[in-house]
């Protein structure tokens, strides 16, 4: 497998993390959200009892992304665009 290949299967579990915990955390997501978007989510909604060790797990995801996308980009890899899809409505 290619070092491109490596950090595909990297880049798709550890997105599927970050969007596992934004659902725990019931991040209002409405569009798509990238990297950004989920951290301003983060600081304008409060976390509910209970969320917080969520919240601090999603917050050191997205900060192993951004180190994932240097080193993938030092390797001269284009790393995939973190993009959350909004969660289904529930009614």
């Amino acid at each position: 497998m290619s070092g491109f290949e490596d950090y595909q299967e990297e880049f798709a579990k550890l997105d599927a993390e970050i969007a596992h915990y934004v659902a725990i955390c019931a991040l209002p997501v409405e569009a798509p959200a990238d990297r950004v978007d989920i951290e301003a989510l983060l600081r304008k909604n409060p976390g509910k009892n209970g969320q917080q060790q969520a919240r601090e797990t999603l917050q050191a995801l997205l900060i192993l992304r951004i180190n994932l996308e240097t080193e993938a980009i030092e390797q001269g890899h284009q790393p995939p665009e973190l993009i959350i899809k909004p969660h289904p409505k529930n009614n």
